[in-house]
């Protein structure tokens, strides 16, 4: 690890990194000097501290270069050059539990938990750390390559729902701008949307699909016709009543 990796995780330059004199902001109404010194020209436009940032990107490429390396040396590389009785060093040492899974087990039924509760967990499977130190030869090890081992879909819940989502529906199929043919109880249907316009409350209008009321302005099914074999074969489909 190099030496000032803290350095490059927690802080950023200073703001205001461009030093050419700002004649607009230094000058006043006594009209300031034409040279000032760098220590009070940082001062006066207030560029004289570093600010705190956390880019880990460096902490987490450094960690999966590590991989396959026995985690006591890893952590006896990161210990030498981040001291714990540093704040800002020590800020750096807590972010690893962002990466990695120090506290592992084995389930009675194969299944790898993570124990750190804090973070993802007790219990938590999987994990969302890409590293982990393997209980049994403390070993730090990819996580993508054990849930490919142990054949785990790490996709995201809402991944999943997304693409169900984007999935097209087996039983609809769109022909025209307000027509789609409609499988409902294995049989094809051809049904018709429009908007409805009616507003008199006594002439109520019902969904075809729904059956329920519409309201005005909503769009709904109005008109709903069994496909003929013909029209059947046109499109390639065919009738699988349910029993």
């Amino acid at each position: 690890m190099r030496k000032d990796m803290f350095k490059v995780i927690v802080e950023r330059p200073r703001h205001g990194a461009d030093l050419r004199l700002n004649r607009s902001r230094l000058a006043g109404a006594d009209d300031l000097p034409s040279r000032v010194g760098m220590k009070r020209f940082r001062k006066l436009n207030h560029t004289d501290t570093k600010y705190l940032n956390e880019n880990l990107a460096p902490l987490r490429r450094y960690l999966i270069k590590q991989a396959g390396r026995p985690w006591s040396k890893v952590y006896s590389d990161i210990c030498e050059h981040l001291r714990a009785d540093n704040t800002v060093m020590q800020h750096v040492r807590d972010h690893l539990k962002d990466f990695v899974v120090l506290k592992v087990a084995v389930g009675r039924e194969g299944e790898w938990m993570n124990g750190n509760s804090s973070y993802s967990g007790a219990g938590s499977f999987p994990w969302r750390q890409p590293l982990y130190v393997d209980p049994k030869d403390g070993i730090l090890k990819r996580s993508d390559k054990l849930w490919k081992k142990l054949g785990v879909d790490t996709t995201p819940v809402w991944v999943k729902r997304k693409r169900e989502a984007r999935a097209p529906n087996p039983d609809i199929r769109r022909v025209g701008k307000d027509t789609v043919l409609h499988r409902i109880g294995g049989v094809w249907y051809e049904v018709k949307f429009r908007k409805c316009k009616n507003a008199n409350p006594v002439d109520q209008v019902y969904d075809k699909l729904t059956h329920q009321p519409v309201q005005p302005g909503q769009r709904y099914a109005y008109s709903k016709k069994q496909l003929s074999g013909a029209a059947l074969a046109s499109f390639g489909l065919q009738n699988q009543p349910t029993q």
